[in-house]
Protein backbone atom coordinates (compact mmCIF):
# COMPACT_ATOMS: atom_id res chain seq x y z
CA UNK A 1 0.00 0.00 0.00
CA UNK A 2 2.91 2.34 0.75
CA UNK A 3 4.20 2.02 -2.81
CA UNK A 4 0.77 2.86 -4.24
CA UNK A 5 0.30 5.95 -2.04
CA UNK A 6 3.80 7.29 -2.73
CA UNK A 7 3.36 6.68 -6.48
CA UNK A 8 -0.09 8.27 -6.51
CA UNK A 9 0.91 11.40 -4.61
CA UNK A 10 4.52 11.95 -5.62
CA UNK A 11 5.09 9.78 -8.69
CA UNK A 12 5.12 12.77 -11.01
CA UNK A 13 8.26 13.86 -9.12
CA UNK A 14 9.85 10.40 -9.37
CA UNK A 15 9.91 9.83 -5.59
CA UNK A 16 8.88 6.19 -6.00
CA UNK A 17 11.79 5.63 -8.41
CA UNK A 18 14.27 7.08 -5.91
CA UNK A 19 12.83 4.78 -3.20
CA UNK A 20 13.46 1.82 -5.51
CA UNK A 21 17.09 2.97 -5.96
CA UNK A 22 16.42 3.78 -9.64
CA UNK A 23 18.10 7.16 -9.48
CA UNK A 24 18.48 7.87 -13.20
CA UNK A 25 14.81 7.10 -13.83
CA UNK A 26 13.94 9.24 -10.79
CA UNK A 27 15.80 12.22 -12.21
CA UNK A 28 14.12 11.72 -15.60
CA UNK A 29 10.69 11.68 -13.91
CA UNK A 30 11.61 14.77 -11.90
CA UNK A 31 12.72 16.71 -14.99
CA UNK A 32 9.80 15.61 -17.19
CA UNK A 33 7.05 15.57 -14.53
CA UNK A 34 6.61 11.81 -14.73
CA UNK A 35 7.43 11.70 -18.44
CA UNK A 36 4.58 14.09 -19.19
CA UNK A 37 2.31 12.18 -16.81
CA UNK A 38 2.19 9.04 -18.96
CA UNK A 39 4.91 7.15 -17.07
CA UNK A 40 3.38 8.29 -13.80
CA UNK A 41 -0.07 6.92 -14.76
CA UNK A 42 1.44 3.59 -15.85
CA UNK A 43 3.34 3.36 -12.54
CA UNK A 44 0.13 4.09 -10.58
CA UNK A 45 -1.57 1.15 -12.31
CA UNK A 46 1.43 -1.13 -11.69
CA UNK A 47 1.58 -0.09 -8.01
CA UNK A 48 -2.18 -0.64 -7.62
CA UNK A 49 -2.01 -4.14 -9.11
CA UNK A 50 1.04 -4.97 -6.93
CA UNK A 51 -0.88 -3.74 -3.87
CA UNK A 52 -3.82 -6.01 -4.71
CA UNK A 53 -1.46 -8.97 -5.10
CA UNK A 54 0.33 -8.16 -1.84
CA UNK A 55 3.71 -7.63 -3.48
CA UNK A 56 6.25 -5.04 -2.41
CA UNK A 57 9.08 -3.82 -4.66
CA UNK A 58 12.74 -3.83 -3.74
CA UNK A 59 13.87 -0.82 -1.79
CA UNK A 60 10.51 -0.08 -0.15
CA UNK A 61 9.95 -1.66 3.25
CA UNK A 62 6.72 -1.91 5.17
CA UNK A 63 6.22 -1.55 8.91
CA UNK A 64 5.35 -4.08 11.62
CA UNK A 65 1.66 -5.01 11.96
CA UNK A 66 1.24 -4.92 8.18
CA UNK A 67 2.65 -7.27 5.62
CA UNK A 68 6.40 -7.29 6.14
CA UNK A 69 8.57 -7.49 3.09
CA UNK A 70 11.12 -10.24 3.04
CA UNK A 71 12.87 -10.10 -0.28
CA UNK A 72 13.41 -6.38 -0.55
CA UNK A 73 16.72 -4.69 0.11
CA UNK A 74 17.55 -4.25 3.75
CA UNK A 75 18.76 -0.78 4.70
CA UNK A 76 22.57 -0.87 4.72
CA UNK A 77 22.68 0.72 8.18
CA UNK A 78 20.63 -2.15 9.62
CA UNK A 79 22.40 -5.15 11.08
CA UNK A 80 21.22 -8.73 11.34
CA UNK A 81 20.62 -9.35 15.04
CA UNK A 82 18.76 -12.68 15.08
CA UNK A 83 17.63 -15.50 12.77
CA UNK A 84 14.98 -18.14 13.31
CA UNK A 85 14.68 -21.28 11.20
CA UNK A 86 11.13 -22.56 11.57
CA UNK A 87 8.29 -24.17 9.66
CA UNK A 88 4.95 -22.81 8.48
CA UNK A 89 2.23 -24.40 10.63
CA UNK A 90 -1.47 -24.86 10.04
CA UNK A 91 -1.08 -25.63 6.35
CA UNK A 92 -3.82 -28.26 6.63
CA UNK A 93 -6.39 -25.85 8.05
CA UNK A 94 -8.93 -23.81 6.10
CA UNK A 95 -8.70 -20.10 6.78
CA UNK A 96 -11.08 -17.22 6.07
CA UNK A 97 -8.25 -15.43 4.26
CA UNK A 98 -7.68 -18.24 1.74
CA UNK A 99 -10.04 -16.85 -0.95
CA UNK A 100 -11.04 -20.35 -2.00
CA UNK A 101 -7.49 -21.69 -2.20
CA UNK A 102 -6.12 -24.47 -0.08
CA UNK A 103 -3.01 -23.62 1.88
CA UNK A 104 -1.31 -26.72 0.46
CA UNK A 105 -1.80 -25.29 -3.06
CA UNK A 106 -0.10 -22.07 -1.93
CA UNK A 107 2.77 -24.14 -0.46
CA UNK A 108 3.17 -25.92 -3.83
CA UNK A 109 3.82 -22.56 -5.56
CA UNK A 110 6.56 -21.51 -3.14
CA UNK A 111 10.14 -22.11 -4.29
CA UNK A 112 13.41 -21.97 -2.32
CA UNK A 113 14.62 -18.37 -1.82
CA UNK A 114 11.14 -16.90 -2.52
CA UNK A 115 10.24 -13.90 -0.41
CA UNK A 116 7.38 -14.31 2.02
CA UNK A 117 5.48 -11.82 4.14
CA UNK A 118 4.19 -11.83 7.70
CA UNK A 119 0.91 -10.24 8.74
CA UNK A 120 0.19 -9.63 12.40
CA UNK A 121 -3.15 -10.56 13.97
CA UNK A 122 -4.55 -11.76 17.32
CA UNK A 123 -5.59 -15.36 17.84
CA UNK A 124 -7.56 -15.96 21.05
CA UNK A 125 -6.01 -12.84 22.54
CA UNK A 126 -2.42 -13.87 21.72
CA UNK A 127 -0.11 -12.40 19.06
CA UNK A 128 0.02 -14.38 15.82
CA UNK A 129 1.41 -14.00 12.30
CA UNK A 130 0.05 -15.26 9.00
CA UNK A 131 2.64 -16.25 6.41
CA UNK A 132 1.76 -14.79 2.99
CA UNK A 133 2.97 -15.69 -0.47
CA UNK A 134 1.67 -14.14 -3.68
CA UNK A 135 -1.20 -12.49 -1.83
CA UNK A 136 -2.39 -15.81 -0.36
CA UNK A 137 -2.31 -17.25 3.15
CA UNK A 138 0.16 -20.16 3.36
CA UNK A 139 -0.25 -20.81 7.10
CA UNK A 140 1.07 -19.33 10.33
CA UNK A 141 4.19 -18.95 12.44
CA UNK A 142 4.31 -21.14 15.57
CA UNK A 143 2.61 -19.50 18.58
CA UNK A 144 5.77 -19.32 20.71
CA UNK A 145 7.78 -17.68 17.95
CA UNK A 146 4.93 -15.27 17.16
CA UNK A 147 4.98 -14.13 20.79
CA UNK A 148 8.77 -13.58 20.66
CA UNK A 149 8.53 -11.64 17.38
CA UNK A 150 5.77 -9.43 18.79
CA UNK A 151 7.26 -8.82 22.25
CA UNK A 152 10.96 -8.53 21.42
CA UNK A 153 11.24 -7.51 17.77
CA UNK A 154 8.17 -5.47 16.84
CA UNK A 155 10.37 -2.42 16.24
CA UNK A 156 12.70 -4.29 13.88
CA UNK A 157 12.73 -5.02 10.16
CA UNK A 158 11.90 -8.63 9.36
CA UNK A 159 12.99 -10.58 6.29
CA UNK A 160 11.34 -13.94 5.58
CA UNK A 161 12.84 -16.40 3.08
CA UNK A 162 11.58 -19.79 1.91
CA UNK A 163 14.12 -22.58 2.46
CA UNK A 164 12.65 -25.92 1.34
CA UNK A 165 9.41 -27.86 1.12
CA UNK A 166 8.83 -30.52 3.78
CA UNK A 167 6.13 -32.44 5.64
CA UNK A 168 4.72 -31.45 9.02
CA UNK A 169 5.97 -33.20 12.17
CA UNK A 170 3.35 -35.96 11.72
CA UNK A 171 4.45 -36.51 8.11
CA UNK A 172 0.89 -35.95 6.88
CA UNK A 173 0.74 -32.43 5.50
CA UNK A 174 2.89 -30.45 3.09
CA UNK A 175 4.56 -27.35 4.56
CA UNK A 176 7.65 -25.17 4.11
CA UNK A 177 10.77 -24.50 6.14
CA UNK A 178 11.42 -20.76 6.37
CA UNK A 179 14.08 -18.42 7.77
CA UNK A 180 13.07 -15.28 9.63
CA UNK A 181 15.89 -12.73 9.84
CA UNK A 182 15.59 -9.78 12.23
CA UNK A 183 17.39 -6.51 11.41
CA UNK A 184 17.88 -3.45 13.61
Amino acid sequence: MQRFIVTLLFGWLGVHKFMQKKYITGVIYLCTLGICGIGWMIDIIIAFVAMLKGKQPEGISQTQNTRISSGGRINITKQLIKSFDTVIVGTFAKCDLDRGEKREDVIMRIRPKDELYLEFWHYKGEPAYYVWFGGCDAGCVRAGLAKILYEEYSDCEIKVTALDRTLDNRGECLTYNIRIDIYR
